[in-house]
């Protein structure tokens, strides 16, 4: 495949929709926000809110990639930069889920593009989103479960809460039909009609506290 489809057929985006809970206010990308599970706050935590000293950057989602495949143990990761608000997607894409009005793509950049594996040939990636937030004392960690629907190319194959995988854990993979298939890097996640929905997210891992979100994409 020429470097140029790979550009154009190997798009790096993800958007989601954390439902179900309150995540109450901050104006700045250095405060976190807060669960404490009073309703009609959901949006706080939907990629695409604007972070007001960038108005081309996430305000709470973070993102690197991988450039050659590091397993699933966080010990390997590297250090997470700002994800971006992706402003150009392609016709193919998926659009805003219908029960949300403010879930944006989000990437590396502003095109949602393939990275470099070596600074000049695109290749297979591993990407990794990250949300952190504080969980107010007053909720309980037992009944904690956060939903997500979220889109992504090309696909997502495992959340880590904590720098847990919950698909290693053995919590389920929560509706990822993709994690631990064959055709995880040329799946059309992106593509109408192709949102998916974890209808939870209950986990041993969750704290009271900060607390981390990681998804994991192919």
């Amino acid at each position: 495949m020429s470097p140029i489809k790979k550009l154009t057929s190997a798009r790096w985006a993800t958007s989601s929709l954390l439902a179900g809970l309150w995540f109450a206010g901050q104006v700045q990308a250095q405060v976190l926000p807060t669960i404490d599970c009073t309703p009609n706050s959901v949006a706080q935590l939907n990629t695409g809110q604007v972070s007001a000293s960038d108005p081309a950057t996430d305000l709470n989602w973070k993102f690197q990639y991988l450039p050659t495949y590091s397993g699933s143990d966080p010990a390997n990761w590297g250090a997470f930069g700002s994800a971006k608000l992706v402003t150009s997607p392609t016709a193919s894409w998926s659009g805003t889920p219908a029960n949300s009005s403010t879930a944006k793509w989000i990437g590396m950049d502003a095109f949602g593009s393939q990275p470099y594996t070596d600074g000049s040939n695109f290749g297979n990636i591993d990407g990794l989103f990250q949300v952190q937030f504080n969980l107010a004392s007053t909720v309980s960690l037992g009944g904690f479960q956060p939903s997500m629907n979220y889109s992504a190319d090309n696909s997502v194959v495992d959340i880590f809460i904590n720098g847990k995988s919950q698909l290693a854990r053995g919590a389920g993979t929560w509706g990822l039909p993709q994690a631990g298939g064959t055709n995880q890097f040329n799946y059309n996640g992106f593509g109408t009609g192709r949102w998916l929905t974890i209808a939870s997210m209950a986990s041993p891992d969750w704290q009271p506290g900060a607390n981390t979100l990681t998804v994991y994409v192919k």
